[in-house]
């Protein structure tokens, strides 16, 4: 086999993985809102997790209130499942604690 047989095509597939961005800090300037945007403040403090992504999901409850597009991990999925107690929007209009979601968006 020659040199001139080889092909010289490099272009392919490329899979990217972005990071969980579960505390906004993947964003541009980082996290620009808490509580989903319901506080006026931004974070004292900006988190980041070090973690790749495995999908989209989005917090959603019973009343329709959802959240922004999350690019997250398995260890957060599994904790906002069971962590994530109440909607903040519920919260704040009618004093009571509906219960959260987290959806997958594709």
């Amino acid at each position: 086999m020659s040199t001139s047989d080889i092909s010289t095509n490099t272009t392919g597939a490329v899979l990217l993985m972005p990071f969980c961005n579960i505390f906004g800090g993947e964003n541009d300037g980082g996290a620009k809102r808490v509580l989903g945007g319901i506080g006026d403040q931004r974070p004292a403090r900006q988190w980041y997790c070090e973690n790749r992504s495995i999908g989209r999901f989005r917090m959603r409850c019973f009343h329709g209130h959802q959240g922004q597009i999350m690019q997250i991990c398995e260890k957060h999925l599994n904790e906002f499942r069971t962590a994530a107690t109440f909607c903040p929007r519920c919260q704040l209009d009618t004093p009571h604690k509906c219960r959260l979601k987290i959806q997958e968006v594709s």
